[in-house]
């Protein structure tokens, strides 16, 4: 009985639970979903927060079919943007199955 008991709160564990598709690891990798790739053209570059590259927000690369599906956050009144000018000309690369960006200039856009 007691070994019953064992393998059903294992087999529970090892299932887990339910992972939204944002959450998810690529298949065999330890990337998660968001930054997965296999070649370059599978990544965009762009900012997911609330302030642009102009006003303090960061572009990041991520996977084109994440961001797809991906809802942006609603930004209210509350959010506060920096003045700072993070513009610069990048471009989207694919390492070792993630999406990175390059600087590919050294001054702003």
């Amino acid at each position: 009985m007691k070994l019953a008991v064992s393998l059903l709160i294992f087999a529970f564990v090892l299932s887990g639970c339910a992972q939204t598709n944002q959450d998810q690891i690529a298949p065999d990798l330890a990337v998660p979903s968001k930054y997965f790739c296999e070649q370059a053209s599978d990544c965009v570059e762009v900012t997911l927060g609330c302030c642009g590259c102009s006003s303090g927000g960061h572009p990041e690369a991520v996977n084109a079919e994440w961001y797809a599906s991906y809802t942006l956050p609603a930004c209210g009144a509350d959010i506060a943007c920096t003045q700072s000018y993070n513009c610069f000309d990048y471009e989207t690369n694919c390492v070792s199955n993630k999406c990175e960006l390059k600087n590919v200039g050294d001054s702003p856009l």
